[in-house]
């Protein structure tokens, strides 16, 4: 499955295109450029695209008239960013059939008839750099009063099942576990464990452990078997046939075994508030979850936008250790023609990755640049002295 999105005048972007999201393609570029403006369009329309498969799984599977519609609310939480001249056309190639869902004068439309053979059972999960609030919100959430945003709620919502689901995960790059209790007064407590079993309450520990537990929980919940895609599969088409009443009618035409399944992943900066070896460190996990530690029933695919320039250059150790497997035969390491690398830059966009001499390599110029800049600054401030 191949995948592109083309995403003109929302918020700050003028035109970008992702000619090829790849298993992991990850978005740098400078603040307020639109990173995040294109991973949220890209996830809003990978949900519309899901929601098209599950509408024709049901057609196919004796049900003439769906529940399902594909309407321009269902891009509506993109907000603000969204206006009256956004255009956003996105493209998926399965089986070398080629399906377009494109949202243009607020309207939104589909290409047409998924092939039976190419339908998909998609789960995207979207992790918001407000992240760290979740430690805080735990203690105050039995009574869900408090108002967050879409992408907060969605984040909130998938680290509440993964660790419902999975009492305890191991964060190998901090040496510490995660680990949940249940009180009988407060609910759901979250501990953070060290190798010599003392504990501390998530909301007190340090910010980097906070924003990097969600990551790690989430992550790996939906790369496990924990995860039932048949579990979520059925709650979906359920609950479209029983608001449908055609519960009756149904007759499935292929059992979820049986469809392709994808978990879709979108992390905004991995990085936050830890240090440059724990984010190569963070970079290792990702990516041994995102290429390796999954279920074998399961295509991972992750898009994450960083300002890191610590994790943009760990991108070429993990390429070339793909070079040289025997070598680094147990270490995280990035197949590049799975990689994609896109530069987002005055509304535009700029493949950083470089194949030359059959050689793979992510171009990390940009990320010199500052270095350079204070470098040359302090010479010019030396001169003077080292003239006398």
């Amino acid at each position: 499955m191949r995948e592109s999105i083309i995403i003109k005048n929302l918020g700050p972007i003028r035109e970008v295109e992702l000619p090829d999201i790849r298993q992991m393609t990850v978005l740098v570029g400078k603040s307020a450029t639109g990173k995040s403006a294109v991973m949220k369009a890209l996830a809003m329309m990978r949900y519309i695209f899901k929601r098209e498969n599950i509408k024709q799984y049901l057609k196919y599977s004796n049900i003439k008239r769906s529940p399902i519609r594909t309407v321009f609310k269902n891009v509506s939480k993109l907000g603000t960013l969204i206006s009256a001249n956004t255009e956003i056309l996105y493209s998926v190639e399965i089986n070398s059939n080629r399906y377009t869902v494109e949202c243009k004068n607020k309207k939104i439309i589909f290409s047409g008839k998924i092939e039976k053979e190419d339908l998909t059972f998609f789960k995207g999960s979207y992790i918001s750099e407000s992240r760290s609030i979740i430690p805080s919100l735990l203690e105050r959430l039995s009574s869900r009063n408090i108002k967050l945003g879409f992408y907060e709620e969605e984040t909130l919502n998938d680290f509440e099942e993964a660790t419902y689901s999975t009492e305890e995960y191991n964060i190998s790059f901090l040496q510490l576990k995660l680990k949940m209790k249940k009180s009988a007064n407060k609910g759901k407590m979250f501990y953070i464990v060290g190798n010599d079993k003392s504990e501390i309450k998530i909301q007190d520990s340090s910010s980097g452990i906070q924003n990097a537990s969600p990551v790690i929980a989430i992550i790996n919940y939906f790369a496990g078997e924990k995860f039932s895609f048949k579990d979520a599969f059925s709650r979906s088409v359920i609950y479209y046939l029983m608001d449908s009443n055609n519960l009756n009618a149904f007759k499935a035409v292929k059992e979820i075994n049986d469809l392709r399944k994808v978990i879709q992943i979108h992390l905004e900066e991995p990085e936050l508030s830890l240090d440059p070896m724990s984010q190569m460190g963070m970079l290792e996990e990702l990516t041994k979850v995102t290429f390796d530690n999954h279920s074998a029933d399961r295509y991972y695919n992750l898009i994450m936008a960083t300002h890191s320039p610590y994790i943009i250059n760990y991108l070429n150790v993990l390429i070339e250790r793909f070079n040289h497997p025997d070598a680094c035969d147990t270490k995280a390491k990035i197949n590049p023609e799975e990689l994609a690398v896109y530069k987002i830059e005055n509304g535009k966009s700029e493949s950083l990755l470089v194949h030359d001499n059959n050689q793979y390599y992510v171009d990390t110029n940009w990320f010199s640049e500052p270095m350079n800049t204070i470098y040359g600054e302090y010479e010019n401030l030396l001169e003077p002295y080292n003239e006398e």
